[in-house]
């Protein structure tokens, strides 16, 4: 294409150039991003360690490493998950039997091994010359520079002496690194370049266009980031497009504050008679002691679950486990108070004859949607977060202590929970031509999102050719990345999933392949996309 047509090209996109160019810029450092990975280490440790080989001649055992790793020589530096907690990987006495051949640790246990730490990186084992319990974690991504060694070390094999001559990988503690220190670098050029773009755009088009526009391009990213869930650019323009979303609100042109202040007020006024009329509701009174006996019973005995194994409701591992059931069973019944009190939101002002008046309004349809929504979501979440608050203090008080910033994220992430599941039931509740349509719609939603999306994690893996009949196939890691990637498309999954995440110190967290990143931008694309949702389907009212 020659230079002229691609000049006419860019000037056809007008006041958008800056946009592009930074979509453009952040497209580049992430392709940056991903080489930069890609040349300085092995981001498959687990590939690479399944080429070893064992070779065995006579009372001689060879264990050796067909493959090199990728940036080769004898100091590698591998990028993986701690696929075990190094707290329960530090070698004792009494916790290995010397002597003894370890295919799996690809290693013969010896004196020498008490105090240092096995980690396995996404499937490979790595010799840690000390004990790192309380400086990483499970889950966390984190780069490791490695030195291959080779030794000789004898066993015993049915009483027989043997030999085993090896290949393996040993590193000290000082150097592993979360993989976030460098992430983050990239990370922070890409938000930098989104917000000029986002700026300089807003500064020559409308916010609220530029706001549609980036509804869209969230929509699209959620979509193919939930199929394809492994792709790093989605991954990386889903997340940062979000916060540029939410952004704009904060660095607004001059000249459009007076109208979203206006906008906003309207939102408010319509919140507040929402929010009053639906304190008042019989139903929201009947709905907020059920979620409340519901809420405090679960925090109770999830505490005490915490001191032993029940025979019939078994245990759970720790605080932060425990809190995360907890969040699970809060968006169960909450997610069904939010349905139930939004259902005949729109139906009851098409039946009284308030709806013609309300589309008269000189208002965007964006306003009128989120007013009712944050209405209706106070109604249920102000009782709500008084349910969690004397659940979570019962189970603080017959359990342990879960991570400060999970707690926080079961409060507040469930609040987000809710108002997505209100702004979903809106969408329902604008389609629906009849109360009892409407109730029908959010029951089958409800149905759906919560008791029947555990058996499409069945079907799913079922399909994949997961092997779901046998005992402990929840602990299958092929099993369990259906169910992480799945949940993604559910907001009540995704709620769990954003307290599991609050647990941990970083982003850089892998949830069985899919990453904190995601689960971040999930959370955020969830309530925008339902809001877009909901204010395209109430334009359509507006014209039908």
């Amino acid at each position: 294409m020659k230079r002229e047509e691609l000049q006419a090209r860019w000037e056809t996109l007008g006041p958008w150039q800056p946009l592009a160019a930074a979509l453009l810029a952040i497209l580049l450092l992430a392709i940056l991003h991903y080489g930069y990975w890609f040349m300085t280490a092995e981001t498959d440790p687990g590939d690479y360690w399944a080429s070893r080989e064992i070779e065995r001649d006579g009372d001689v055992w060879r264990l050796y490493l067909d493959d090199e790793p990728r940036p080769g020589g004898n100091e590698v530096v591998f990028r993986g998950t701690l696929v075990t907690s190094p707290r329960f990987s530090v070698y004792e006495n009494g916790t290995i039997k010397t002597g003894i051949f370890s295919p799996v640790d690809g290693l013969v246990y010896t004196d020498d091994l008490y105090g240092k730490t096995m980690l396995n990186l996404s499937g490979m084992p790595i010799l840690i010359h000390g004990n790192v319990s309380g400086q990483f974690f499970a889950n966390e991504i984190v780069t490791i520079r490695a030195t291959k060694i080779n030794d000789t070390t004898n066993f015993t094999l049915n009483s027989e002496n043997m030999t085993l001559i090896r290949q393996g990988w040993e590193a000290q503690p000082e150097d592993i690194a979360l993989a976030s220190q460098v992430d983050r670098w990239f990370f922070g050029s890409e938000l930098l370049a989104l917000i000029a773009g986002v700026w300089l755009t807003a500064k020559r088009r409308s916010w609220i266009g530029l706001l549609q526009v980036s509804y869209g391009i969230c929509g699209m990213l959620a979509l193919v980031n939930a199929l394809l869930a492994q792709s790093v650019l989605v991954e990386y323009l889903a997340y940062l497009t979000t916060l540029a979303a939410f952004g704009m609100v904060v660095w607004l042109p001059d000249q459009l504050r007076p109208t979203i202040r206006r906008e906003w007020g309207a939102a408010l006024h319509i919140a507040r008679f929402e929010a009053r009329r639906g304190l008042r509701s019989p139903r929201t009174i009947v709905l907020v002691l059920f979620f409340t006996l519901f809420i405090v019973g679960m925090g109770w005995l999830l505490g005490d679950l915490q001191k032993g194994e029940n025979a019939l409701l078994g245990g759970v591992q720790n605080p932060n486990d425990a809190l995360g059931q907890l969040a699970w069973f809060t968006f169960f019944v909450t997610a069904l108070a939010a349905v139930a009190v939004s259902l005949d939101s729109f139906v009851a002002e098409r039946d009284s004859g308030t709806l013609p008046l309300l589309l008269a309004q000189p208002l965007r349809r964006e306003t009128v949607v989120l007013g009712k929504a944050l209405g209706l979501w106070l109604s249920i979440g102000l009782p709500a977060l008084a349910a969690q608050l004397l659940g979570l203090a019962l189970m603080l008080r017959e359990g342990g202590q879960p991570a400060g910033t999970a707690i926080a994220g079961y409060l507040l992430l469930g609040q987000l929970m809710i108002l997505t599941f209100v702004l979903l039931q809106l969408c329902l509740a604008i389609v629906a031509r009849t109360g009892a349509e409407a109730a029908v719609y959010g029951l089958l939603v409800w149905l759906l999102m919560a008791l029947v999306w555990p058996l499409l994690f069945l079907a799913a893996a079922y399909a994949l050719g997961i092997d779901v009949t046998t005992a402990g196939y929840e602990q299958d890691p092929a099993y369990q990345s259906v169910v992480s990637h799945m949940g993604l498309l559910n907001p009540g999954y995704v709620y769990q999933m954003g307290v599991g995440l609050l647990a941990h110190r970083t982003f850089a967290i892998d949830f069985e392949g899919v990453s904190g990143w995601q689960v971040a931008s999930a959370l955020l694309l969830w309530p925008l996309a339902c809001l877009a949702l909901a204010a395209w389907l109430f334009r359509r009212e507006e014209r039908g």
